[in-house]
């Protein structure tokens, strides 16, 4: 894990250890946990490394039929950490939300056409999609406000045309598509 620093001796008292059976986001799975257990727990705003995402042989590219799950696996652990949904300020339930919607998106993007249909049904019937429906957004761009009005309007079709749309400019334009993505 390269965006952390651990006392040991805190890190060993509590023997948290890594989940060996999560292959991906184990790193945010190991804090969410630890977090759990810590009474103190400091930030800093200097990033002191640069991530370099490798495009072919990253675990994060790599066909992955767990993808929905294992960044649902975030969300709850998000949510947990505030003691259930009701009890996450506004604000943190608009990061949150603003997240799980780019997982969404991610992941009907990285399933073959003939399963978005189903992969979208599986997305609004999960427990995290009422939670997205409720949730007020704060202080959001105009990308997100389509991304997230589109998923918001429960319209299979809109949202299909914006997942071909966004595959579109990953594989054909990807300049384009990172310059959106910021």
């Amino acid at each position: 894990m390269w965006n952390s620093f651990y006392r040991n001796y805190r890190r060993n008292s509590t023997s948290i250890r890594l989940n060996p059976n999560i292959k991906v986001n184990e790193d945010f799975d190991y804090n969410v946990r630890l977090l759990k257990n810590i009474k103190i727990f400091q930030g800093i705003d200097f990033c002191g490394y640069h991530y370099s995402k490798r495009i072919n042989n990253s675990l994060s590219t790599k066909d992955n039929k767990e993808y929905y799950k294992d960044h649902m696996r975030k969300i709850s652990g998000f949510i947990d950490l505030f003691g259930g949904y009701d009890r996450m300020p506004e604000l943190v339930k608009s990061n949150v939300f603003w997240l799980y919607t780019r997982y969404v998106y991610s992941a009907l993007e990285r399933v073959n056409r003939e399963d978005r249909y189903c992969t979208l049904k599986m997305v609004m019937q999960d427990n995290h999609f009422q939670c997205f429906l409720n949730t007020h957004f704060i202080d959001i761009g105009l990308k997100e406000k389509i991304l997230i009005g589109c998923l918001k309007s429960n319209s299979k079709m809109m949202i299909m045309i914006l997942v071909n749309c966004i595959q579109f400019f990953k594989e054909k334009l990807p300049t384009i598509f990172i310059t959106m993505k910021r």
